[in-house]
């Protein structure tokens, strides 16, 4: 067994797991895109409840990035985020949302509730900011890239750009006592076309890896024994 034929063997074998991690990953993909969304290509969570006593729940800091100006790029025109949220408590509900530093700047004062974590089965975790009243409604804001407002249950659909983005969910009056069930759904573009292209490297990946092993193990041709010149002659 000679050293090339060592490389030959571990380079196919590595080839061949990185064919069968492609093919896994191809073939969640096409079942996912195919079963999990719904009628509209998302993938959903919820609708689960969110409530704080103050005036607003906002979420952590998105971070997609270092430039959270309104112009940045969108980050390849891939994904869709779907927010829908409808009020608990009677009040028409607003949800945005906005660079995290212009929601932190309105929010600065007021008291609200941070979402730091959630669990399953769900619970939402909060860090209470205290504060006072906002000083005016959350529809007033320039600082939305973003929103929903109304009665009835709100459709909030955004194309993520780079950059620090905050969620915010308010009355829509800024009134205290907000409560909200929302789901969030994600719409991935081109979906189906990673999982056809991770299967097309998963084939690759076996090929090379097939023709790596055949090499490394494959016994060279004997060559047959010369016949001694006496009996050739003979």
């Amino acid at each position: 067994m000679t050293a090339g034929r060592i490389v030959l063997i571990v380079l196919g074998s590595f080839a061949l797991i990185f064919g069968l991690a492609f093919a896994a990953g191809g073939g969640v993909v096409l079942v996912a895109q195919s079963a999990f969304r719904d009628a509209e290509g998302f993938f959903v969570s919820g609708p689960h409840p969110f409530e704080s006593s103050g005036y607003a729940i906002t979420s952590n800091r998105i971070d997609l990035g270092a430039n959270p100006e309104r112009g940045a790029t969108n980050i390849s025109g891939i994904f869709t985020l779907r927010l829908r949220a409808q009020g608990s408590n009677g009040k028409q509900i607003f949800i945005g949302v906005a660079p995290s530093d212009e929601a932190d700047a309105y929010l600065a004062n007021v008291d609200h509730d941070v979402v730091t974590d959630v669990s399953r089965p769900f619970r939402a975790t909060y860090e209470h900011v205290d504060g006072g009243p906002p000083s005016r409604p959350p529809g007033q804001e320039p600082i939305w890239v973003a929103t929903g407002a109304g009665q009835q249950e709100q459709q909030l659909l955004w194309h993520p750009r780079s950059g620090r983005w905050t969620v915010v969910i308010m009355n829509a009056d800024g009134s205290g006592g907000v409560g909200a069930q929302m789901s969030v759904g994600v719409r991935v573009r081109y979906l189906a076309w990673i999982g056809i292209g991770l299967l097309g490297l998963a084939l690759l990946a076996f090929i090379a890896g097939g023709l790596m092993l055949y090499f490394g193990v494959r016994q060279p041709r004997q060559k047959s024994p010369a016949l001694p010149a006496e009996v050739a002659a003979s």
